[in-house]
């Protein structure tokens, strides 16, 4: 525009040739320079309404672009939600199942594996301070026929003990993992097990 502006300050000063003449016939009527004024006003105009025109268009373009990409975010993340949901569902369901047969596996393996049942409390009208009466058991019992008893095997010195409680524990602790686990698989979308 800066370009167009000193083009016509150099015909108006008066160049020599036909811009010159044109110069002259132009300015040898105010209305004519008016004209002309208005004219090159008038095209300017156009153009920058073109440009607004343009830009608004862009921006519209935009505002629905966002629009659009807001919708499929939320729609996304209700879905994420949504599966979110089931899978910890899923899990919660597969913990309390664990839970519900945790006692019944440390029976099984206790059965399985030869352990020990759990020993009994006294009762609560034995007397307290009284010591117990010794029994040899089944050695007492064979020293008295005159045979020696078999010695009983003794664990291996790498031999780990747990008790019930503990077992417990790590087995609540392994269907709480689980199911954590279970979850994390289902949220990400890999149903392999």
């Amino acid at each position: 525009m800066m370009a167009l502006i000193l083009i016509l300050w150099r015909v108006l000063r008066g160049g020599a040739g036909w811009m010159g003449g044109a110069a002259r016939w132009l300015w040898a009527a105010p209305a004519r320079a008016l004209a002309v004024l208005c004219l090159i006003l008038a095209v300017w105009g156009a153009v920058e309404h073109a440009r607004a025109s343009h830009a608004a268009a862009a921006a519209a373009a935009c505002a629905q672009a966002r629009k659009s990409d807001l919708a499929a975010a939320i729609a996304a993340q209700v879905k994420a939600e949504n599966q979110n949901r089931s899978a910890s569902h899923a899990a919660q369901i597969s913990f309390q199942a664990g839970q519900a047969g945790s006692g019944h596996r440390f029976d099984a393996y206790a059965a399985g594996h030869g352990l020990r049942p759990p020993a009994k409390a006294p009762a609560p009208d034995a007397p307290q301070n009284q010591p117990a009466a010794v029994s040899d058991g089944a050695a007492g019992a064979a020293k008295l026929a005159g045979v020696s008893a078999p010695a009983l095997d003794a664990p291996p010195a790498d031999a780990v003990w747990v008790s019930r409680a503990d077992w417990h524990g790590c087995d609540q602790n392994y269907d709480y993992a689980r199911a954590a686990y279970d979850w994390a698989r289902g949220i990400s979308g890999d149903p392999a097990q």
